[in-house]
């Protein structure tokens, strides 16, 4: 009797069980998508999720499907004011996705007075002053602050390196008289003058630091592949030539910041 359960048993199980296929057991993983980078300047780094693919042109990198972090490095990495992009990609099965990117080395927005919000497509991005980054496509930045009127300013007319912005009281009255016999519309012409000269030593000796450092870090790599110790004395001119440079681009900024914020 007890056999007979046994058996009747074990013929239920084997009898339920459905047996396992080979294909049920295999996972076909999805197809891998396209991405194809450009950018200008040519030669930037392209990082995705953390991890270099090469340098643009990037052709044929296989990615898989989905969200993914793609970031570019302007090939002027080693100076103090590389540029940067950051985006993110959606990738579908067996697509090829193609980018094209134009880096822009930052830029500052002032405003006069400071501390007015920045906004990008009704998103507040900062307060002034601010550095903006990364591309410039065409866009409108709207700056504001209480009691002024709003400024909208297109992202793409950004100046190369600053961009001041003059904000006027929204009651329309001026915030200070264009001239009366106390000498302040001279006052105000040489404050603007005193402005304009800082932003553009700023600008100018900043260049100069970037361009002599990278200079220098060229003829280091020199003597290293060559021995030539002239090489090394002229790296250590160019050192110093970028560090005086670059010490100018601090004090001119400081200045800067005085007169734009004690407005």
């Amino acid at each position: 009797m007890i056999g007979r359960i046994g058996y009747g048993f074990v013929a239920f199980v084997l009898g339920t069980v459905v047996p396992a296929r080979a294909s049920d057991s295999l996972q076909v993983a999805p197809a891998a998508g396209v991405l194809i980078v450009r950018s200008v300047p040519a030669a930037a780094d392209v990082v995705l999720d953390s991890a270099f693919v090469g340098r643009t042109p990037v052709d044929s990198v296989r990615v898989s499907p989905g969200r993914h972090r793609l970031q570019l490095i302007s090939p002027g990495r080693r100076s103090w004011d590389a540029a940067t992009v950051t985006d993110s990609i959606d990738v579908a099965a067996g697509d090829t996705v193609r980018r094209v990117y134009t880096l822009h080395r930052p830029a500052w927005l002032w405003s006069i007075p400071s501390g007015a919000e920045v906004l990008l497509r009704d998103s507040v991005v900062g307060s002034t002053p601010l550095m903006l980054a990364g591309t410039r496509a065409l866009s409108l930045l709207q700056v504001r602050l209480a009691g002024y009127r709003a400024v909208e300013i297109r992202s793409d007319t950004l100046g190369s390196f600053a961009s001041v912005v003059r904000l006027q009281p929204a009651d329309g009255a001026a915030t200070e008289p264009p001239w009366d016999m106390n000498g302040s519309f001279v006052r105000e012409r040489r404050r603007e003058t005193l402005i304009a000269s800082s932003a553009g030593l700023m600008v100018l000796s900043g260049v100069l630091a970037a361009a002599w450092k990278n200079k220098a870090n060229d003829e280091y790599d020199a003597y290293l592949a060559t021995g030539d110790a002239s090489l090394l004395d002229s790296t250590h001119r160019l050192d110093t030539r970028a560090g005086v440079a670059l010490a100018v681009t601090q004090v001119s900024f400081l200045l800067l910041s005085y007169l734009l914020l004690s407005e």
